[in-house]
């Protein structure tokens, strides 16, 4: 449902809702690690950055990991997250998805009241 147009993305190998806890609440994709593992490491880089929102008194509203490969597109909405695992590429593709994840995460915030966060 809310990850429709992001599954339909040539470059998107794994994209999933989750919560900050790493509870998947949907998955789009075929390749890549499991929706379950995907969101697990979501929530534990988010985790990651908690010293730093303590002292900035900020939340982690988005977040890049590049591999050699792939890179992870991850933006937050309060309790939530969206994530898309893709090709490496830069260029418009890249954009894209990350205008779909920011797009996607808005629409929860909204639909679901996940107050907190920015998307």
């Amino acid at each position: 449902m809310w990850l429709f147009q992001l599954a339909q993305d040539e470059l998107v190998r794994r994209a999933v809702v989750s919560t900050t806890d790493g509870l998947v609440i949907e998955a789009a994709g075929t390749e890549g690690p499991s929706p379950e593992f995907l969101a697990a490491e979501i929530a534990a880089i988010r985790r990651a950055f908690s010293g730093l929102e303590g002292e900035l008194g900020e939340g982690t509203q988005r977040f890049v990991v590049t591999l050699d490969k792939h890179e992870l597109l991850v933006v937050c909405a309060g309790e939530f997250c969206v994530g898309a695992l893709i090709k490496k590429r830069a260029g418009p593709g890249r954009r894209r998805v990350g205008e779909e994840i920011t797009r996607v995460a808005s629409r929860i915030a909204k639909e679901l009241g996940a107050g907190g966060g920015g998307a």
